[in-house]
């Protein structure tokens, strides 16, 4: 067949619209040229492989108008792709299976079903509606269920992995906060029981979660049941506030070791007279610094409350999160590079980049994750400033102890305070 015969008077219409099609899913997709290429070459090895099989051939005019026929369905199901989301995607949060078939099933449905009706457009054939209903609503039911069996399988694996991962690392906590056990000295600085009450609280906690991450991988069952990533999350959750806190007792453990040090070598009588005089000297450090114990602000804490229970929209996520990194940025400038709100970075720079993160921003999954985010970055700013280690050393700070004692107390508060004016 040559070209004359591969073109007809109808390709005055139909060429154009291709090319405009091609062009509008380049430029919706996003990375313009990039998409035009992998669409203008997939378009041409669906159609030369569709040609050959059904005609035994190369058969120009059959390429052309399969062209013609997946840019016309490829921009319907891109363009309903990108509007359906702020459809029916609002306030709540959904479960990804509804995504799944809210979202995704409808796209599919709609690519499946304008193939066979530009089919018949650009052929010139009489479509059989009842033939098409039937075809593409198994083609859609079929990807569905196995779109769902690879998720549900994902999901399953990521799960065990985690889960894993959690109780490896906290096993590694508890070993290393076993190693951390302060030795009984003679004498024995009073302070040096508050800080094995720490230790032995944080090891407590250690212990508990351990027997609830066994307890948890001994009657797992498929995600599909029961919700996977809200376990994760607390998983997550807890990990970072325990490694944090057994790095906070360690620093301290350490500084209160080497304080003690100092004071029986009697390195402190080059500058001081005696221990009372090295003592009146960090109380008035103290004093003069005017610190005063950071607290959590208690919206912080009646957010995550609400955001646990589910009680939370998705425009109050969405502002909660942006004032938080905002927070976080304006406190940490010109020390630490600054972080963005995920609302901010789409998955792609384009109007269906966009759309597929909406989508993504409504599920339950998202909202788990950004729990991690609103728990963690207050806690850690909050142990920067005030550790809850320093809190109970500052509380104490008049008790009956030894002079030793209170030398290594006042020591350790100076130190926070130091790390948190950094």
């Amino acid at each position: 067949m040559d070209l004359k015969e591969a073109f007809s008077s109808r390709d005055k219409y139909f060429l154009p619209a291709f090319l405009v099609s091609l062009i509008a899913i380049s430029l919706l997709a996003g990375n313009f040229f990039v998409v035009l290429g992998i669409m203008f070459v997939s378009f041409q090895l669906v159609s030369l492989v569709y040609s050959i099989v059904k005609h035994r051939t190369i058969n120009l005019k059959s390429i052309k108008e399969t062209n013609y026929i997946l840019a016309f369905s490829v921009l319907t199901s891109l363009l309903l792709a990108i509007l359906l989301p702020c459809i029916i995607f609002h306030e709540k949060f959904v479960s990804p299976y509804v995504i799944q078939y809210a979202y995704l099933a409808p796209i599919m449905l709609v690519f499946f079903a304008t193939l066979h009706l530009y089919s018949c457009l650009v052929r010139g054939t009489r479509p059989d509606y009842l033939h098409i209903a039937k075809t593409i609503l198994v083609i859609t039911l079929i990807l569905s269920f196995l779109v769902s069996a690879v998720f549900i399988g994902a999901t399953n694996y990521l799960y065990k992995q985690r889960i894993d991962s959690y109780a490896s690392e906290n096993n590694r906590h508890i070993s290393r906060l076993t190693n951390g056990t302060i030795d009984l000295q003679n004498p024995d600085p009073e302070i040096y029981a508050e800080l094995r009450g720490y230790q032995s609280e944080l090891l407590s906690e250690a212990n508990t979660e351990n027997r609830h991450f066994t307890e948890e991988y001994a009657n797992r069952q498929l995600c599909i049941f029961k919700d996977c990533a809200g376990p994760m999350v607390d998983n997550s959750v807890y990990l970072v506030k325990e490694i944090v806190g057994g790095l906070i007792y360690e620093n301290a453990r350490r500084a209160a070791l080497r304080e003690y040090e100092y004071i029986l070598s009697g390195d402190y009588l080059a500058n001081y007279s005696s221990l009372e005089q090295y003592k009146a000297s960090l109380k008035k450090e103290i004093d003069s610094s005017n610190f005063t114990p950071y607290k959590l602000a208690d919206e912080d804490s009646i957010f995550i409350s609400r955001l646990n229970s589910g009680d939370i929209t998705y425009s109050a996520l969405k502002a909660k999160m942006e004032a938080q990194v905002a927070l976080m940025n304006s406190q940490t400038a010109g020390r630490i590079a600054s972080i963005s709100s995920p609302y901010e970075s789409p998955i792609i720079d384009s109007e269906l980049g966009k759309s597929l993160s909406y989508a993504i921003y409504h599920t339950t999954a998202f909202k788990d994750m950004a729990l991690v985010v609103l728990e963690i970055l207050p806690y850690t700013d909050k142990q920067r400033k005030t550790s809850d280690l320093m809190e109970i050393l500052y509380n104490n700070i008049d008790i009956d102890e030894s002079v030793e004692s209170k030398i290594i107390r006042y020591r350790l508060i100076l130190d926070g305070i130091e790390r948190s004016k950094r």
